[in-house]
C-alpha cells in the first residue's frame, strides 16, 4: 500500500505511467511481464527495483551505454552495480564484461531480451552435460545449482534465466569499474535480503564528475574474469546476494583485527 501510494506522488519525469496489478505476481513474473511490456513499446529499457539507489551519472552513464553498445551484440546487458575487488593493475579500462548478469540496476535492448526461453525447454538435455554445466558456469559455481531450484520450483528468478539465455547466446553483460548504485534493501526490509546495515554504502561510487570512458570492441579479460568467478564462487551453492553480505562483513572483520 504505501509503494502504492508514493508512486502517485511522483514527479520530475517528462511523464509518468503508472501500472498496478490487483494481486502479487511475485519477482519473476513481474520483473519479465514489465521490461517485455516496456521493451516492446520502446526497444530499450533501464530497469530498477525499489531498493535501488543511483548515483547522479547512473542514467547518463546507463543511456551511453545502450547507445554505444547497441550494435555489439555480444552484450546483452549494461549492469550499474559492481563489488569492490581488486583489479588486475594492467586493467585500466572503466568497464568490463563477464558471463553474469547484474540485477541491481541494468538495462538491455528488445533484440537481446526477446530472445530469451523463460520455460528453458533444453533444461532436461543440459542438466545432464557436465561440459555445458561447466561453460555455464564461468560467471560463478553458484550459477548452476540457482537454475537447479529455480526449475526445481525453489526459486523465484528472473535473473538466472537471463543468465542461462546470455550462456545459450555466449553473451556478455557490461559492468561497471565503480559501482553506480547502492542496494538499500539490506535493512531486513528487503524480501531477498537479510539485514546488514554496511551494505548501504559499502560499493557505491563517490565519483564527483563523470570520468566514464566506454570501450569499442571491448574484450574479456581472462584474469579479472576469473576474480569475478572466484568472489562469486566463495560460498558456493548459496545466493549471491548472500555471499555479497558475508564478503562485506570478512572485510569488517578483518579490518578490526588489523586495527
Amino acid at each position: 500500500m504505501q509503494v502504492r501510494e508514493y508512486i502517485h506522488t511522483i514527479s520530475g519525469f517528462k511523464s509518468v505511467t503508472i501500472c498496478e496489478k490487483e494481486t502479487n505476481c511475485g519477482l519473476a513474473n513481474s520483473v519479465v511481464y514489465g521490461v517485455t511490456k516496456v521493451i516492446d513499446q520502446r526497444g530499450k529499457v533501464i530497469v530498477l527495483e525499489d531498493d535501488i539507489v543511483t548515483h547522479r551519472f547512473f542514467l547518463r552513464f546507463m543511456n551511453e551505454a545502450l547507445d554505444f553498445y547497441e550494435q555489439d551484440k555480444r552484450i546483452y546487458m549494461i549492469g550499474g552495480f559492481n563489488l569492490d575487488f581488486k583489479f588486475p593493475r594492467t586493467y585500466l579500462n572503466d568497464v568490463f564484461i563477464v558471463h553474469r548478469s547484474c540485477s541491481w540496476g541494468w538495462a538491455t535492448w528488445k533484440n537481446r531480451w526477446m530472445t530469451a526461453d523463460w520455460t528453458v525447454s533444453d533444461y532436461s538435455s543440459f542438466a545432464k552435460d557436465k561440459t555445458q554445466i561447466d561453460r555455464f558456469c564461468r560467471g560463478g559455481n553458484d550459477m548452476f545449482p540457482m537454475l537447479q531450484n529455480q526449475m526445481n520450483g525453489k526459486l523465484d528468478s528472473w535473473a538466472i534465466r537471463w543468465d542461462y539465455c546470455m550462456y545459450k547466446h555466449d553473451a556478455y553483460c557490461l559492468w561497471p569499474k565503480y559501482s553506480m548504485v547502492k542496494n538499500i534493501g539490506f535493512d531486513g526490509s528487503g524480501i531477498h535480503c537479510g539485514e546488514n546495515d554496511y551494505i548501504e554504502n559499502s560499493y557505491f561510487s563517490c565519483q564527483t564528475s563523470y570520468k566514464i570512458k566506454l570501450v569499442r570492441n571491448i574484450s574479456a579479460n581472462t584474469k579479472l574474469e576469473k576474480l569475478f568467478k572466484d568472489l562469486c564462487s566463495s560460498n558456493h551453492g548459496t545466493s549471491l546476494t548472500v555471499r555479497i553480505k558475508e564478503f562485506i562483513i570478512n572485510i569488517m572483520n578483518n579490518t578490526k583485527s588489523i586495527s
